[in-house]
């Protein structure tokens, strides 16, 4: 996963940490996660929120479902979540980041 001849290994668990810090960050954001069919806002809480990284040849696509307050603009934002995500886990781990998909679950007041 990382170029220079040696070895760095990071877990799933610490990639879905530092997504969850920049969602946490963003006031017209929250992460979420569904727990028999209700939809909860949750704190950062480590893999409780329904991010998934999946790693494929060492590339690294990251899914992201949140809450957006209602009246924000949701491209704008979106698009400002999937920037900041990917140059952060990009810039902490020097790993490759192909995709961050953003899923919006749902509006909140």
């Amino acid at each position: 996963m990382f170029d220079g001849g040696s070895s760095f290994n990071i877990s799933k668990t610490s990639l879905i940490t530092i997504v969850e810090k920049i969602i946490s960050e963003k006031d017209e954001t929250m992460l979420y996660k569904s727990e028999n069919n209700f939809i909860k806002k949750v704190l950062p809480i480590k893999g409780k929120s329904g991010v998934r990284i999946d790693i494929k040849n060492d590339v690294l696509e990251i899914f992201v479902p949140i809450l957006m307050k209602k009246g924000t603009d949701v491209a704008k934002v979106s698009e400002e979540l999937q920037n900041s995500i990917k140059c952060s886990v990009q810039e902490m781990t020097n790993a490759v980041v192909n995709k961050v998909n953003i899923k919006l679950v749902d509006l909140i007041a």
